[in-house]
C-alpha cells in the first residue's frame, strides 16, 4: 500500500507522469565492457553525449589531450566527480528505453520536512558498480550516480496530489534539488536524460515497487 505522505525512510522505482497514460520507469544508462571500448579507453579520447558535462566536472575544455589511464586522480579535481566512469555515457538517469540501459530501484534516506517539501538523500540499489551511490547534477545539471557527494546534497519531493492509474492511489510529486531546481527531461543524440537544466517543463513523478524501510527493533 502506498502513504498518503512520503515521510520515512523507503525504496521505490521512480516512475516519470509526463504522460498519465503512459508512465516511464526511470532508468540508469549503462554500457558493458568490451574490447573495442576498453581499446577506445587507452587511446585517451572522450566521445559520448554528455562528455562536455564530464569535462567541466574535472576542469577540462577538450577531450583530445586526455590521458585517460589518470583519469581517476583527475576526476578528484572536483566533489563528486570521482565516481564518473572513464565510459561517459555511463551513470546516467534517463527516460529512453534502451539496450544501454535499465531500470533501476532507488532509496529514499527521509531527512526532514520543511514545510511542503520533503528533503532525502537518493541512492542506488541496482546490483552494479552503481550499488550504495548517491545522486547528485553534474555542472550541466544532468542526474547520475556518484560514489561520493558533499553533506549538503539532497533531493526534496512537492507533493502534486496523486495518480490512480496503475489502479491504486500513489503519491505524485516534482522533484527538487538542494537549490529548488526541478528536474525536467532534456534530450541529446536521442536519449532523454533527467537534468535540472534546459527550459523544459518540470516533470511530475509517482513510486512503483514502494517498501518502507522499517527502523530496527
Amino acid at each position: 500500500m502506498y502513504p498518503q505522505e512520503l515521510n520515512k525512510d523507503f525504496v521505490a522505482t521512480l516512475v516519470c507522469l509526463a504522460d498519465p497514460e503512459h508512465p516511464i520507469p526511470v532508468r540508469v544508462s549503462w554500457h558493458r565492457s568490451s574490447s573495442k571500448k576498453k581499446k577506445r579507453k587507452k587511446s585517451g579520447h572522450l566521445e559520448g553525449p554528455l562528455a562536455a558535462s564530464i569535462l567541466q566536472d574535472i576542469g577540462v575544455e577538450d577531450s583530445e589531450d586526455i590521458d585517460v589511464e589518470e583519469l581517476g586522480a583527475a576526476k578528484n579535481i572536483s566533489q563528486g566527480a570521482n565516481a564518473l566512469f572513464a565510459n561517459v555515457d555511463s551513470g546516467w538517469l534517463q527516460l529512453t528505453a534502451n539496450a544501454n540501459s535499465r531500470p533501476v530501484k532507488l532509496t529514499f534516506a527521509f531527512i526532514e520536512q520543511i514545510a511542503d517539501r520533503i528533503h532525502f538523500n537518493v541512492g542506488s540499489l541496482a546490483q552494479s558498480l552503481y550499488f550504495g551511490q548517491q545522486i547528485d547534477s553534474s555542472r550541466n545539471g544532468f542526474l547520475g550516480f556518484y560514489s561520493s557527494v558533499e553533506d549538503e546534497v539532497f533531493w526534496k519531493i512537492e507533493p502534486a496530489g496523486f495518480y490512480e492509474g496503475f489502479g491504486d492511489q500513489r503519491p505524485a510529486f516534482f522533484l527538487r534539488d538542494r537549490k529548488g531546481y526541478t528536474v525536467k527531461a532534456q534530450s541529446e543524440n536521442g536519449v532523454t536524460y533527467l537534468s535540472t537544466g534546459g527550459n523544459g517543463s518540470p516533470l511530475l513523478f509517482t513510486l512503483n515497487d514502494y517498501e518502507v524501510i522499517e527502523p530496527p527493533a
